[in-house]
């Protein structure tokens, strides 16, 4: 289920840039709600292969690609700023990078 899950919100974004480009700020769409929501996708399915295996180096590669999605979330915010400027700033304060509901 997590792996599905995380699989649709990839899907969503990936759709939602498809048909809006990447020229401009997208706020609308599954971006309304979630920032990162293809980083947040691939969160969820990384996690979930913790549950098909809880080998240790599984949970090892699990944890380094957790760490590497948090600082790719990062870096893209900067990139953005420096790209849309203050209309970014005030989409961060208003959509949260991660909405787990």
């Amino acid at each position: 289920m997590l792996l599905v899950s995380g699989l649709i919100l990839v899907i969503s974004s990936f759709s939602t840039l498809k048909r809006k480009g990447t020229l401009n700020l997208i706020t609308d769409g599954i971006y309304a709600i979630i920032r990162h929501s293809m980083y947040l996708g691939g969160l969820i399915m990384f996690i979930s292969h913790v549950f098909f295996s809880q080998h240790p180096q599984v949970i090892a590669g699990t944890i380094i690609a957790v760490l590497c999605c948090i600082q790719s979330m990062r870096s893209a915010d900067q990139r953005n700023i420096q790209k849309f400027g203050e209309a970014y700033e005030k989409y961060m304060q208003q959509v949260p990078s991660m909405n787990m509901i």
